[in-house]
């Protein structure tokens, strides 16, 4: 799972993704809410425990743990994630 900082979206993650491919991994790359593709946030929270949430929902979508890697923005969230839901 991989997570962009702030001011990126998922596709800063696309090189990595591609080797992490080739090389037999699987990866996701997530944009966080209000960045890139994903929907803007109904209420207005775009707070990092939101975006924690978000992360957690996704983690439970997967099935399984993930290894997580993320970058400034991406990196507090899956810290935040950690810390609030495991």
């Amino acid at each position: 799972m991989l997570l962009h900082g702030g001011g990126q979206t998922r596709h800063s993650w696309g090189r990595v993704a591609r080797l992490l491919a080739r090389s037999g991994y699987e990866s996701w790359t997530v944009d966080l809410r209000g960045h890139g593709d994903s929907d803007w946030s109904s209420d207005g929270d775009y707070s990092m425990e939101a975006m924690a949430d978000d992360l957690a929902d996704i983690c439970e979508q997967v099935g399984e743990a993930p290894v997580v890697v993320g970058a400034s923005m991406g990196g507090l969230v899956a810290l935040s994630c950690e810390g609030l839901h495991y």
